[in-house]
């Protein structure tokens, strides 16, 4: 209007004036977003109230609600999940633990299930190695029972049953077995033999009683002459005694045959029909083995009784010694009474 009225003046009209033309308020600025006043448009008269700029504004406080109870509820979403792994691996670790729990029992019980075999094993091993060991004891026991039931059945086999000496089977054995060892050693071995003089005679005028008395007598001196170890004596003829001296040089096999012969001379056992005396006499022979000429048994025993029976020939009551060095002896001298 003022524009109009400017118009018409500068077209030639009347000179500007203030009119007093009534004037419509202004129109109100729309407020705009975070404007301090702000219409209450919840109140019948219409009056603008001025916002508290402390105050979110409208809708902030839904929008920061659904917020809230989103992350709430993404939260709450994430500790279930956490809860539900947490029980998971607690429950795994229990089974573990629990599966631990079980393998150590377990392995407890077989333990001592092994530890209690092992013990009933070895309790029965022991007690079969005892048993073993008794039956063992038992069989050794019982065998040299009967190895020594042999040997007596075997000596009274090969015993003489009037003087309890070795028969002539008996001393061919062990002089045997001296000849082996005097040949492996290279050692001295003699052998020595007493026969009674004139004993079919004594036999005869005496009677069997007497004659089996005298040479009960002459057995047992010929028994106390050779007390060594290795000393074997034996009844090798019906008047006849030999003795292996392993061992034994000449000289103590000639004091030995002298002992025999002076002692039976001391029984002084009658014997009238005697061409030697008027007692009981014994002519002796010693036999000096060289083991290197390896001689038999038979050949040295055969030697010793020939030289007794040379000792008889040469009176009786004498001992006379000789040499083997082969198959035929050598006598090299005789004793007197």
């Amino acid at each position: 209007m003022a524009e109009t009225e400017r118009g018409a003046g500068d077209r030639g009209g009347a000179p500007d004036r203030d009119l007093d033309l009534p004037t419509r308020p202004a129109p109100e600025p729309v407020p705009a977003l975070g404007d301090p006043f702000v219409p209450d448009t919840g109140t019948e008269a219409g009056i603008a109230v001025a916002a508290d700029p402390g105050l979110p504004p409208p809708g902030a406080g839904v929008v920061f609600e659904d917020a809230l109870f989103a992350g709430l509820g993404i939260a709450l979403l994430i500790a279930v999940l956490l809860a539900f792994r947490l029980r998971q691996l607690s429950e795994k670790l229990r089974r573990q633990a629990l599966d631990r729990e079980i393998a150590h029992r377990e392995s407890a019980r077989l333990k001592d299930e092994l530890a209690r075999r092992e013990e009933l094993g070895q309790r029965d091993v022991e007690r079969r190695t005892a048993r073993l060991a008794t039956e063992n004891h038992n069989l050794r026991r019982e065998r040299g029972e009967l190895t020594a039931s042999r040997s007596r059945l075997e000596a009274r086999v090969d015993l003489d049953e009037l003087t309890g000496l070795p028969q002539r089977k008996a001393f061919h054995g062990l002089l045997s077995r001296e000849l082996r060892r005097a040949l492996r050693d290279g050692s001295h071995a003699t052998i020595v033999a007493w026969e009674v003089d004139a004993f079919a005679d004594l036999n005869r005028t005496m009677g069997h009683d007497r004659a089996d008395q005298a040479l009960q007598r002459i057995a047992a001196l010929v028994r106390d002459a050779c007390r060594r170890g290795g000393d074997t004596a034996a009844r090798v003829d019906a008047a006849r005694f030999a003795a292996i001296l392993p061992a034994t040089p000449t000289w103590g096999a000639l004091r030995i045959a002298e002992r025999v012969r002076e002692r039976t001379w001391g029984l002084a056992l009658p014997h009238a029909e005697s061409s030697v005396a008027d007692r009981v006499t014994v002519s002796a022979g010693v036999a000096e083995l060289d083991p290197r000429s390896a001689p038999r048994p038979a050949d040295v025993l055969a030697a010793v009784e020939a030289a007794c029976a040379e000792a008889f020939k040469r009176g009786g009551n004498r001992v006379v010694k000789v040499r083997i060095r082969g198959p035929a002896p050598t006598a090299l001298a005789s004793g007197q009474d």
